[in-house]
């Protein structure tokens, strides 16, 4: 297929065909400064903290900005070289990139441009976590949309559909992730909580909201590969016809086959499993491997055990 017509394709039209492919992985792109390797830092003339009398705040920030976006972009380009062919989807979080000020949001636009441009046919989700009103959401999904050029976003399921997140939902040709049963400690505190007279959890009933909401068949949800079997069951039984991007194995902790098998939809589909730090910054090489070595092994170790996973599943009864 033309890189023509991959483009002129659904965000969901690209993810089934990668389901069709075995591929399930979706990469993280967060970039921490200090994680990235030294070779591709070191030639550059990195401003001191003791220097930052002689310059001023402002100039040294400055400098060290700048310094960061070349950095950034060159390892994350790297990094997506290393692992296209085995990711379904990439997912660069907009925080990571927001503390380096301008010069990070350049770095941001720049990797989604380049994914965009190279390699079409992966999915390119912007976590941002949208949370906002009308006109405000109007502005993030342009620049979601137009500068980002992201098939896909996260949102925030608090402001509502009306007035709120149907903003975002005037691209029908998009996929939208909204926050559900996610994968930190803390998530219990709200998501755990009963909704009454339902008794069922505010985390389920946003579940059974957004599926409502998928009128269009482009509708997703967050839900941690942390959380036990029964809690992801129960929020494939509230949204059956929902994605679920399931972020939390590697470093968090999340079980393979748990997230795999109770993620599932009925037709053996309807996941993407993200990892992040664990494949851009995996802690071990092997012998001769260099950083980028090591990058692609882990992504086609996540790659190979998802789809294993996927296919010894249970098929679901007809």
């Amino acid at each position: 297929m033309s890189n023509v017509a991959v483009m002129q394709e659904t965000a969901m039209q690209k993810l089934q065909r990668k389901w069709k492919e075995g591929k399930y992985l979706c990469v993280g792109l967060d970039p921490v400064l200090e994680d990235i390797p030294e070779d591709l830092k070191s030639h550059l003339e990195w401003p001191a903290e003791k220097q930052m009398g002689e310059y001023g705040y402002l100039k040294y920030v400055g400098i060290r900005n700048a310094l960061a976006e070349a950095v950034i972009f060159d390892f994350l380009k790297k990094v997506v070289d290393s692992t296209h062919e085995f990711a379904a989807a990439y997912k660069p979080n907009e925080q990571f990139y927001k503390r380096f000020g301008h010069c990070g949001m350049r770095a941001l636009e720049r990797i989604c441009q380049y994914i965009t441009e190279n390699y079409p046919d992966i999915l390119l989700i912007l976590d941002a976590k949208y949370s906002d009103l009308g006109n405000t959401n109007k502005a993030a999904a342009e620049f979601a949309f137009g500068l980002c050029c992201a098939d896909s976003v996260t949102l925030n399921p608090l402001p509502g559909k009306e007035q709120g997140l149907d903003a975002f939902f005037e691209y029908p040709d998009k996929l939208f992730f909204v926050l559900g049963e996610m994968s930190h400690k803390g998530a219990k505190e709200f998501g755990g909580l009963e909704i009454q007279p339902t008794s069922i959890s505010l985390a389920s009933h946003i579940a059974k909201t957004v599926e409502r909401w998928n009128g269009n068949g482009n509708m997703g949800l967050v839900v941690g590969a942390t959380c036990s079997d029964q809690r992801i069951r129960a929020m494939r039984h509230f949204a059956p016809s929902c994605v679920f991007l399931m972020p939390g194995l590697g470093r968090q902790g999340g079980d393979m086959m748990t997230t795999v098998r109770a993620g599932l939809d009925s037709n053996g589909e309807g996941i993407l499993i993200n990892v992040s730090s664990y494949i851009t910054s995996p802690k071990h090489k092997a012998e001769g491997e260099d950083h980028f070595e090591a990058v692609a092994r882990a992504a086609k170790n996540f790659h190979e055990d998802i789809k294993k996973e996927v296919e010894l599943a249970p098929q679901p009864a007809a």
